[in-house]
């Protein structure tokens, strides 16, 4: 497996679809090859698996009662033919939360309106694909125009007002060879796996804040507790990521201007551990 997605020629783009909160990428071609080139995306069906396990191991979709519904009245609304032969599981709105899905009782109806798996990138993924390893075009939900760099980098800004900063140590920790996943599971920014979700749990839970400016993302000492408890728990390493901005820039600059900065960014890396006096006394 490769750790990014190599292009063989100049037009071999792969094409994503910005929806206004991330980057779907819908062809199957495409999935594959973004996908088996760095663990990069999540399917829509099954998070923890790749796109091509799911379709070979014949995963089970689990969908909510209130989405069971939705897919009727689509298929009222639209009237096509667009039902598919398989099952899907639905889950109870009143279900125990903190019981897996594997351990509930099947509650099998065949699926009245088929959707078709997509690969979903974070916006740092879908930028880094775009910027670093151009093999990834964008464009707009109904739209067959191609975004250009500044549209993308402007777009993503907006909708996240710390993704420069995420950027930045996205690239950072890609650059040490991480499988980067969302780490909004654990209450942090991103999720560190060895290998990929297939085959680990994740080592790390990492944070990221800005260096001396008055983040207001920056962790107090309660937040910095929580989080060093919540990664001891679960068994990972909880790694700070401070950015370091060029000179005379800060999070409030001009995107224009830090795009043409990234360069210029440093990283702080701290790894943080909570001491216990009882152990030593």
């Amino acid at each position: 497996v490769d750790p990014f997605p190599v292009l063989k020629s100049d037009t071999c783009y792969a094409c994503g679809i910005f929806n206004g909160f991330n980057v779907e990428i819908v062809a199957n071609e495409d999935i594959h090859k973004i996908y088996s080139s760095g663990c990069f995306g999540q399917s829509s069906i099954n998070k923890r698996l790749a796109p091509t396990d799911v379709k070979s191991r014949n995963i089970q979709e689990h969908i909510e009662e209130r989405q069971y519904q939705r897919r009727i009245n689509w298929l009222q609304k639209y009237q096509i033919d667009n039902e598919s032969y398989e099952d899907v599981n639905i889950l109870s709105e009143n279900r125990d939360y903190e019981t897996d899905i594997a351990d509930l009782s099947l509650n099998l109806l065949r699926n009245p309106f088929k959707i078709g798996e997509v690969l979903s990138l974070q916006l740092e993924e879908a930028f880094f694909l775009h910027y670093f390893t151009r093999c990834l075009q964008i464009k707009r939900f109904n739209s067959e125009c191609i975004m250009n760099t500044l549209e993308i980098w402007n777009e993503f800004s907006k909708i996240n007002t710390k993704f420069i900063s995420r950027f930045i140590g996205y690239v950072y920790l890609k650059s040490k060879n991480w499988i980067v996943r969302s780490g909004i599971k654990f209450g942090g920014d991103f999720l560190l796996y060895k290998k990929g979700p297939s085959f680990y749990h994740a080592s790390c839970i990492v944070h990221i804040q800005n260096y001396r400016q008055n983040d207001t993302n920056s962790l107090d000492e309660l937040s910095l507790q929580r989080q060093i408890r919540i990664s001891e728990t679960t068994g990972k390493i909880f790694l700070v990521i401070e950015i370091i901005y060029p000179l005379n820039c800060d999070a409030n600059s001009d995107p224009q201007t830090l795009l043409q900065k990234l360069r210029h960014f440093q990283v702080s890396e701290l790894s943080t551990v909570r001491y216990n006096l009882k152990s030593v006394s």
